[in-house]
């Protein structure tokens, strides 16, 4: 007797699920950006893939060219039931905003493709960043600099040019009213005074 359309329908089914799950397709895993899949030009970002339980490997790679990945046996483990592997990219440029998908293994088996993660990049490099931010700093404390120094003079000039220190002081019209009598009394007593010879004549005989 010759088989039934039904059973031989039957049969390429289950033969068709036995090699389905022989190839080990797993289904697919999730992907995400940390802090964000949106970054400015030369931060970091951390690509997370996380998975099922029991991975033993997961795969990073882009969605347009599948021959460039990168696989990461370091596998955390998220409670009983997930998995996670992180990509890290330390500074982020415009080559770096790609579509990139995760992929997990078990065994020999590698789970389907996840959804494509896009990840896009903004702004200025962070060299020019801080070129912008350091020129207007360093402007304005030029300018404080200089308005100090110039307090600095006004202030000077109010005080007057400095008194050495071996000057003496000026003589005020009283001083100088006090001193003048004690001065020429001193000088006419000097006047009258005559030296008198240290040595005496020894007397003639």
């Amino acid at each position: 007797m010759s088989p039934r359309p039904t059973t031989l329908l039957g049969l390429v089914l289950c033969l068709g699920h036995t090699m389905h799950t022989q190839a080990g397709t797993l289904p697919s895993c999730s992907t995400r950006a940390e802090p964000d899949s949106v970054s400015p030009q030369g931060w970091p970002v951390t690509i997370v893939c996380r998975g099922p339980a029991g991975a033993e490997e997961f795969r990073l790679e882009r969605k347009d060219d599948r021959n460039d990945f990168k696989d990461e046996k370091t596998v955390f483990q998220i409670g009983p039931h997930q998995t996670e592997a992180r990509f890290g990219i330390t500074t982020v440029s415009g080559d770096a905003a790609q579509h990139y998908q995760c992929l997990y293994r078990k065994g020999n088996h590698w789970s389907e493709p996840s959804e494509p993660l896009d990840l896009a990049v903004t702004g200025l490099p962070t060299e020019h960043l801080y070129i912008l931010i350091g020129v207007p700093v360093a402007f304005l404390l030029c300018l404080l600099l200089l308005g100090l120094f110039l307090l600095h003079r006004r202030h000077e000039r109010k005080r007057g040019p400095p008194r050495s220190k071996g000057s003496a002081p000026l003589l005020t019209s009283q001083m100088r009213h006090q001193i003048w009598p004690l001065s020429t009394d001193f000088l006419r007593r000097v006047g009258k005074w005559t030296p008198q010879p240290l040595l005496q004549e020894a007397p003639r005989r």
